[in-house]
């Protein structure tokens, strides 16, 4: 469709979508999807939660939760773009964090299961009790989010860009680069004793040479982790 049709038909303070937005929804709903699938089978494979429990209560509490973020977040795009008058507005997209979801299944939800169950509980009592302290969890982490938003303007001025990303950097070092990483450096002190040793420098090219090109990829994540990291 021509814009200025499109505009005529649809005014641009009025357009709720894009056609860019397909991709993200898309984008967003599998990653969303993949963390439900991890939390699901983490907590009933690993752990031995009842899947009624799993897949009844926490699974679509989940997404009521993510819907509902969405909603808000969408209505609040929507009343920016009235209050300044600009055709621009994008809302934030609300979903699930793939590490934070690790460490709830991990560190909280499951090892409460556990306890709960060495305490003579039924697996069904003990999942509930998981499930109930998980959700205390997330209300005590919205709350220490809702304390810390009033100084989050400050933060960000005082704070430079790059090290409001070291979080996302550190991440991306852990899940990314650490099991490379351990391949990596005992080929490098191979190489090095190896180069140390032999006579000639053709010879110790050689050896560089001989990485694989996989072993040479891994360095490269590794150094570009590491770099975004340090920056």
């Amino acid at each position: 469709m021509d814009p200025h049709t499109r505009d005529r038909i649809i005014p641009p303070l009025r357009r709720w979508a894009q056609p860019g937005d397909i991709n993200a929804f898309f984008g967003l709903m599998l990653d969303n999807m993949s963390d439900l699938v991890i939390m699901a089978g983490i907590l009933t494979m690993a752990f031995g939660i009842p899947a009624d429990i799993v897949l009844g209560r926490m699974i679509p509490g989940t997404a009521v939760g993510v819907l509902v973020g969405d909603l808000l977040y969408t209505w609040m795009a929507w009343r920016l773009a009235e209050r300044t008058r600009r055709d621009d507005v994008c809302a934030m997209p609300l979903g699930l964090d793939t590490p934070s979801t690790f460490v709830f299944c991990l560190a909280i939800i499951g090892p409460v299961f556990l306890d709960a169950t060495a305490r003579g509980m039924t697996p069904h009592d003990a999942g509930m009790v998981a499930w109930k302290a998980g959700m205390a969890i997330l209300v005590l982490t919205g709350l220490v989010k809702v304390a810390v938003s009033f100084v989050g303007t400050a933060v960000r001025d005082w704070i430079p860009r790059a090290g409001l990303l070291g979080s996302i950097a550190a991440v991306a070092t852990v899940l990314i680069s650490f099991l490379p990483a351990l391949e990596v450096l005992p080929l490098r002190s191979r190489v090095f004793s190896a180069s140390e040793s032999s006579s000639s420098q053709s010879s110790a090219g050689g050896r560089f040479r001989s990485a694989s090109p996989l072993r040479s990829a891994q360095c490269f994540w590794v150094g570009l982790c590491t770099t975004s990291w340090l920056r």
